[in-house]
């Protein structure tokens, strides 16, 4: 799946393009780039059913990597925990 979303107004009004592939129900590969004030590029794996890759009440985790186009040596890593109840 490719998303383009365009972000207006704020501190960082931009573009933000990425590339969405799930290798199985509960693995996705993300990665993309953000065209804005500060561009940079990212990618991540979605383990689980988390916010990521559409089922929002689900638990699951997302390992992230973010690098400033400007300085790639300086990337900023994250790890998102997503917990819930299913009805």
């Amino acid at each position: 799946m490719v998303s383009v979303c365009p972000t207006v107004g704020g501190s960082n009004p931009g573009l933000r393009a990425e590339l969405i592939h799930s290798v199985k129900e509960k693995l996705s590969l993300i990665c993309g780039c953000a065209f804005m004030s500060y561009p940079s590029a990212f990618a991540s794996v979605s383990i689980g059913r988390s916010k990521w890759n559409g089922n929002v009440g689900n638990s699951g985790v997302v390992f992230r990597v973010d690098a400033p186009l400007s300085n790639v040596g300086r990337p900023s890593f994250s790890i998102q925990l997503n917990s819930g109840i299913e009805f």
